[in-house]
């Protein structure tokens, strides 16, 4: 055998190994434990009243809710900009339409007027 044969040989040999090894792991049933917290959890009677934690709720709610009118003003001061700033840009692309028709009409008078200016010159 070959140094090359056997280095294949023991490719395959190690490849069989572990995927044996992984058959059983995944065979076998193994208990799971979890480990304790770190810190103790203890439920405590009246650490805040009842009357504390709606005001913090109802005073969260206000936050919120001036929050989301915020970003609700927010959206439409730039939905806004944009439909101006959207309807600036078409009234632009309109009225360089209109100059570009114009334009074209002229140019087609100024290819008339030297088709005309050409042929007299070519009797001449």
């Amino acid at each position: 055998m070959t140094l090359e044969s056997s280095g294949i040989v023991g490719a395959l040999l190690f490849g069989a190994v572990s995927t044996a090894v992984s058959i059983i792991a995944l065979v076998k049933k193994s208990e799971v434990r979890l480990s304790p917290s770190p810190t103790p959890v203890e439920l405590v009677d009246g650490f805040v009243t009842r009357r504390d934690f709606r005001e913090h709720l109802a005073a969260s709610h206000a936050v919120h809710q001036d929050l989301y009118a915020k970003i609700a003003a927010a959206e439409r001061t730039g939905r806004d900009a944009t439909e101006r700033h959207l309807a600036d840009l078409r009234r632009e692309l309109n009225a360089t339409t209109s100059t570009m028709h114009e334009l074209k009409g002229e140019m087609k008078q100024l290819t008339s007027q030297l088709i005309l200016i050409q042929q007299e010159l070519s009797k001449r």
